[in-house]
């Protein structure tokens, strides 16, 4: 770009015509370069970069450049949208990315660089999001997620694909361990474990497909039947694309006086620790110090679909 003439340009004493002609010249290359060619309002927000000062449609793989600075991009489709060096693109350096489509558009940041300490970012239809460029490496502001339905699994089933939606969110927990069995002789038993959890993990779908939704179960308490500990809670699943474990049962106290009582004749007790609440991917409580207490079930997992 040209440079802005000095100011003795215009006002030296030894100036002539041609010199002062040669200055307004320059004067005008000069405002051309920093604010557009034609004078529009338009123009001169772009040759500037100021943020969101126009839409650019994207529908195959692309490398964001330096003219791209302060547009929005406008994507339908599935691919790659590829981030420039931070270096190159410079401090404060912003675009905008919108999927207008159902596909999925995945921010690849150039070479080892990321965003928001990621690798990439994926974006899904209906989701909008500003990337920002600090000179070397990218942030980016919460996307805007437009959501079409949620489905919510409290017991096992199925969900079919609407038309036109190729990904989705899954929240999930597995099944909480059941709490261990408890007696005074070595103590309380322990606590079930709660189950693995997964929030808003985007996988994609494909239109009119039916995935398989499974509820991870609570384990059982431990009881004497079990040697005391409590189970394991259930897998919860969507499909092939998501799945959490479900948590560990708690361990025995032990159950010496169990065996010393039934030898007596005595019916052990059937009081039990308590219970997690259904679909709350919680460990049930371990039995307390009392005579052979059964520890409590975990509670049942969950799972949301969102799209």
């Amino acid at each position: 770009m040209t440079a802005l003439p000095a100011a003795s340009a215009f006002t030296g004493t030894a100036i002539t015509e041609s010199d002062f002609k040669t200055a307004i010249a320059d004067q005008r290359a000069f405002l051309a370069g920093l604010l557009g060619t034609d004078g529009l309002t338009a123009s001169a927000l772009a040759a500037l970069g100021a943020s969101l000062n126009s839409t650019v449609s994207k529908s195959t793989a692309y490398t964001v450049v330096a003219a791209d600075r302060g547009k929005i991009l406008d994507c339908t489709g599935t691919w790659t949208l590829s981030l420039g060096a931070s270096a190159t693109l410079g401090d404060g350096f912003q675009i905008a990315v919108v999927n207008s489509g159902s596909g999925v558009i995945t921010v690849d940041p150039n070479g080892s660089e990321t965003v928001n300490g990621f690798t990439t970012q994926a974006i899904a239809g209906g989701v909008a999001a500003t990337f920002v460029c600090n000179g070397g490496a990218w942030r980016s502001i919460p996307s805007a997620v437009i959501s079409h339905g949620v489905s919510t699994f409290l017991t096992s089933g199925s969900w079919t694909c609407p038309a036109g939606v190729t990904a989705a969110w899954i929240t999930a927990f597995g099944g909480g361990g059941g709490g261990g069995r408890g007696d005074p002789d070595n103590g309380s038993g322990g606590p079930g474990i709660y189950g693995a959890f997964a929030i808003k993990k985007l996988v994609t779908t494909v239109p009119g497909n039916t995935y398989t939704v499974t509820i991870g179960a609570g384990g059982a308490g431990g009881s004497a039947g079990t040697a005391g500990n409590g189970g394991s809670g259930g897998t919860t699943s969507f499909g092939a694309l998501a799945s959490v474990a479900g948590g560990s049962g708690g361990v025995s106290a032990g159950g010496g006086f169990d065996s010393f009582f039934a030898g007596l004749g005595f019916a052990p007790a059937t009081a039990w620790g308590g219970s997690a609440p259904a679909n709350s991917g919680s460990g049930g409580a371990g039995g307390v110090v009392n005579i052979s207490q059964n520890g409590g079930a975990g509670g049942s997992g969950f799972l949301s679909v969102e799209w």
